[in-house]
């Protein structure tokens, strides 16, 4: 093949590559027939072999997504919400993209999308669902002695609310009535109603307890920092508990001391550790 000959082969592949997508659609095997039949032009065999490709990768993720949501959730049906259901957004962090979704029947719950997890590899995203996973469990047998503090979660992977690609995905009930206790109380507003409330009072202690322990012994804690992380929520009949909404990520204080980009989060979770401890002082000894 002369080199001009191989130019204009390679221009016209490049073409029909860009425009496959526009050609009528069509079933696959129409294109298998074209790509191993006679009488065809080199453009035509190009772009059936495209369709025939991105047809078998697709699916191949689709069928690696099943798996996926299987690995984590063991049945379709487990999914405690609708197909067809708006969701809301409800809030953005540094991880996490929140989503309301109100079903017609049952509870209404949150999805959160993990960002970091857009655009990996479904076995990637297995693996970074997998540690959430893990450190949830560790802090729920952390805190296991204050009854509903740590909010239970789902983790699956699957087309998030408005992406048309797998990501990992945690499934949390609804929490209603919540305050932040850093941002939505004063100091004053959060002692009086320890003070006022004695079962809030006796699972402030408890949380008090193992979250300095954990620091004292090993430098690991919770995250604290994050915006409205750390609640108060109130019942319908006018009962309060704590709350930790993000409960999928532990960190070690002397990690975070190493690494530049994380030691802002480091200080706010110290100067929040400190508050706890100043709140703690004023149930013990005001």
């Amino acid at each position: 093949m002369s080199k001009e000959h191989f130019g204009r082969t390679r221009e016209q592949l490049k073409q029909a590559l860009f425009t496959a997508h526009l050609d009528p659609k069509q079933p696959v095997k129409e294109h298998v027939k074209t790509l191993v039949g006679k009488g065809e032009t080199k453009r035509d065999r190009f772009v059936a072999a495209v369709h025939v490709t991105t047809t078998a990768i697709d699916k191949i993720l689709q069928s690696e997504s099943e798996a996926a949501m299987y690995h984590f959730l063991y049945n379709k049906t487990q999914m405690p919400f609708e197909k067809g259901i708006t969701p809301h957004l409800i809030g953005a962090g540094r991880e996490n993209c929140a989503f309301l979704i109100t079903p017609e029947s049952g509870s209404p719950v949150v999805i959160k999308m993990h960002m970091f997890s857009i655009g990996e590899s479904v076995s990637e995203q297995l693996a970074q669902g997998q540690r959430l996973k893990t450190m949830h469990t560790k802090i729920t047998e952390w805190y296991k002695e204050v009854d509903g503090f740590v909010v239970p979660s789902q983790f699956f992977i699957g087309n998030l609310p408005y992406r048309d690609e797998p990501a990992l995905g945690i499934v949390q009930p609804y929490i209603a009535n919540c305050r932040g206790v850093f941002d939505d109380f004063t100091y004053k507003e959060v002692t009086s109603l320890l003070k006022e409330d004695r079962q809030l009072q006796n699972d402030f202690r408890a949380i008090t307890n193992t979250t300095f322990r954990l620091l004292d012994e090993s430098g690991e804690t919770v995250d604290f920092a994050g915006k409205n992380n750390l609640c108060i929520t109130k019942s319908t009949d006018g009962s309060h508990r704590f709350v930790l909404i993000d409960s999928c990520r532990t960190y070690s204080l002397t990690q975070l001391k190493k690494k530049a980009s994380m030691r802002h989060f480091r200080t706010k979770i110290d100067h929040r550790t400190n508050q706890l401890r100043t709140m703690r002082n004023a149930i013990d000894y005001g």
